[in-house]
């Protein structure tokens, strides 16, 4: 396993750089199923699949952050503490905790002997190109970067791959020398809220990374579509039309970046708490 430094330094950077592309912060909603009928042409199909992979990114990064929040609400029960407030608030508190634990638990200039190994999600490509194909309705589609057709297959086989991804569990141990402590039930309390919280944080790490990627692709074809909605809504008659403007309007504002955001940095900020111990 890989020695302990500043473990949210190595949490944060996973998706950091990716998260700033995807647009908006508005609360549409989308419903892939809400314009009738127009999965009969090709262009429908495209729009519908994109729609659907819209749906599924959207409650994907709501567990994601979900999740966070219950990982470091059980950390907070370790430590002791109810905090209140969203997901950035409760893992900022515990963060907080740990910190003061530490601080008066060990000694100046000590640290915790933590040793982790990240979670590793992996995309299969044949998944990808097995989905794009379906968008596009031909037999097969290359996995190759850029070559799966139109933007909406593009997105949809991204996002629907990254569903389907196999993900290992971390691997995360935590020990402390008996010989630095200063009050031992303040260690203690650190020590078993990592060890409740932190596998699951590392593992939010990692599916944040994953999801990070295929909204990239996903938000330039959400932020194409959007801007050229009205022309394609020319292309379905009567309600169909409307219906599919309003849909593509909604889905370039899914909370996609905040949600994979949160998740990141308050990881990040309670793994790095960790390694802090006391100035």
């Amino acid at each position: 396993m890989t020695k302990y430094n500043r473990l949210g330094v190595a949490l944060l950077s996973v998706v950091l750089a990716a998260c700033g592309a995807v647009p908006g912060v508005g609360g549409g909603k989308v419903d892939s199923n809400a314009c009738s009928g127009i999965d009969s042409s090709d262009a429908g199909r495209k729009i519908k699949a994109f729609l659907k992979a819209t749906e599924d990114l959207d409650k994907a990064t709501a567990e994601l952050e979900n999740n966070t929040r219950n990982a470091c609400m059980t950390m907070a029960g370790e430590l002791g503490i109810a905090p209140k407030g969203d997901t950035a608030a409760v893992c900022k508190a515990v963060a907080d905790a740990i910190r003061e634990n530490l601080k008066v638990g060990i000694k100046t200039g000590a640290k915790l002997d933590i040793q982790y190994k990240p979670a590793e999600c992996n995309v299969s490509a044949e998944a990808k190109a097995s989905a794009a194909a379906a968008c596009e309705g031909s037999a097969s589609a290359s996995s190759e970067s850029g070559s799966s057709g139109s933007g909406e297959c593009a997105a949809s086989a991204e996002v629907e791959a990254s569903l389907t991804a196999e993900c290992t569990p971390p691997e995360f141990d935590v020990k402390f020398d008996a010989g630095v402590v200063v009050d031992t039930s303040k260690v203690e309390k650190v020590v078993s809220a990592l060890k409740k919280g932190m596998p699951e944080l590392l593992s939010i790490g990692a599916k944040a990374k994953m999801f990070a990627s295929a909204a990239m692709v996903w938000a330039k074809t959400a932020k194409d579509l959007a801007a050229s909605a009205k022309d394609i809504a020319k292309q379905f008659a009567g309600k169909a039309g409307l219906c599919v403007s309003s849909q593509l309007a909604a889905a370039a504002s899914v909370n996609v970046e905040v949600r994979v955001e949160v998740s990141v940095q308050a990881s990040a900020e309670v793994g790095g708490a960790a390694g802090a111990g006391a100035d």
